[in-house]
């Protein structure tokens, strides 16, 4: 693939876009992520056949662009550095339980940012912005990092 001869994917591509799933230009930026960076391994001259999946990895972790669904970047463990929606069942004023976003994870950040006035519904059925102590209680001979995640 060269630049200078195929052109970009730019919005006229997607004039009308009801049929399209919301996953789509997602799915489209991850493909495109791979064909950039095979192309940059090309012209940096790695034959195809090196082209194993650790030279690929570290070629798309290289990766920057503007994709269909916003800047694409990556972090050093191959995640895209974007803001995750957390959806959380909660119950509604209707009685009846659904999804509402409580919180967003920022990727570049490596932090969980909570909506204002929202608090997450744990497994034990309290809720809070914090997960509740009884529910990262360690196992004895284990300790909890700064993320309160456990370790051996």
């Amino acid at each position: 693939l060269n630049l200078t001869k195929v052109s970009l994917p730019s919005s006229d591509w997607f004039q009308d876009i009801g049929s399209i799933d919301l996953e789509v230009p997602y799915l489209f930026d991850a493909a495109y992520s791979f064909v950039l960076a095979a192309n940059d391994l090309l012209h940096q001259g790695v034959p195809v056949a090196d082209m194993h999946s650790a030279v690929l990895n570290r070629a798309v972790r290289a990766v920057e662009f503007e994709g269909i669904s916003g800047p694409v970047r990556f972090n050093g463990n191959g995640d895209r550095l974007a803001l995750y929606n957390i959806e959380n069942v909660q119950p509604r004023s209707t009685g009846a339980l659904g999804a509402v976003t409580a919180a967003y994870y920022d990727a570049e950040g490596d932090q969980i940012v909570m909506n204002q006035g929202m608090d997450m519904y744990w497994v034990d059925g309290r809720p809070g912005a914090r997960l509740p102590q009884a529910l990262t209680v360690c196992a004895a001979g284990s300790f909890k990092d700064e993320h309160q995640v456990c370790h051996p």
